[in-house]
């Protein structure tokens, strides 16, 4: 929405437009009748007490990191420390986006946290994200105010999501065809990864291999299976299934390992 950040004084839609925000901890989501905190609380606003730009290298080479340190407290009730970092890698187009939170009171600390990505939209595309393992709380409370089409639509989708929660793991629209590829644990797979990690080359240290059948049983689940097969052309064995979703049921990508 704006050029560039600007400096929010109560919330963060007073310069909203950014790819990814921290949300919580004190509180999360849209304040009801019963509460006043802002929406998605203090993180999206926090102010920072240090911040730093870094420039390095590891053992899976050189990169840019961001990030910082504040502090959030309140006399008798919570008191945290949260730094968040980001991290962008020469030759690479991924984020590596990690946070920790430290709580500085002799109590526990109850808090809520919401990693909030903002994808530009395209027609006609999906977005893909890991499945839960288990069912949500899902609330349907629209705040009061709320742009009606925005709320019904809202009230729809989770309408959805309380018939199937697997549904907001969305591969493609219905009857598409998905073409997924994916590392499987060959010998020859085993051996090149192992050496590249002894080396301290390895690139992708969450990359989590699965054999070819476990992966077909998988997106059968879910769709049609239309071709599978094994690609040994390439040292880093990569397994290939072109599927099509079944009309009577979501696909997901449970299982099928992260794609490169």
């Amino acid at each position: 929405i704006y050029d560039e950040p600007k400096d929010c004084k109560d919330c963060f839609n007073e310069s909203y437009g950014c790819f990814m925000m921290h949300c919580g901890l004190t509180a999360m989501g849209n304040p009801t009748a019963e509460d006043d905190h802002v929406g998605h609380a203090e993180l999206p606003i926090i102010r920072y007490r240090e911040a730093y730009l870094e420039f390095g290298k590891d053992r899976l080479g050189e990169y840019v990191a961001v990030g910082g340190t504040a502090r959030h407290d309140m006399c008798f009730t919570y008191s945290y420390e949260f730094s968040p970092r980001v991290v962008l890698r020469r030759g690479e187009a991924r984020l590596e986006i990690s946070a920790t939170a430290k709580n500085l009171k002799d109590i526990p600390l109850e808090y809520y946290y919401l990693c909030h990505v903002n994808h530009r939209p395209v027609d006609g595309s999906k977005i893909v994200e890991s499945p839960l393992k288990r069912a949500p709380i899902v609330n349907h409370e629209v705040p009061e105010g709320y742009y009606r089409p925005w709320g019904d639509a809202t009230n729809a989708w989770l309408a959805v999501l309380d018939k199937d929660f697997k549904a907001q793991s969305v591969v493609g629209a219905k009857g598409e065809r998905v073409l997924i590829t994916f590392p499987v644990p060959t010998f020859t797979y085993r051996l090149i990864r192992r050496a590249a990690e002894a080396l301290g080359i390895w690139r992708f240290p969450d990359e989590r291999p699965i054999q070819l059948e476990d992966a077909v049983r998988l997106c059968a689940e879910h769709g049609e299976v239309i071709a599978k097969r094994l690609n040994r052309a390439i040292l880093l064995t990569q397994g290939i299934i072109l599927a099509r979703e079944d009309k009577s049921s979501t696909a997901e990508v449970s299982g099928c390992a992260r794609t490169r």
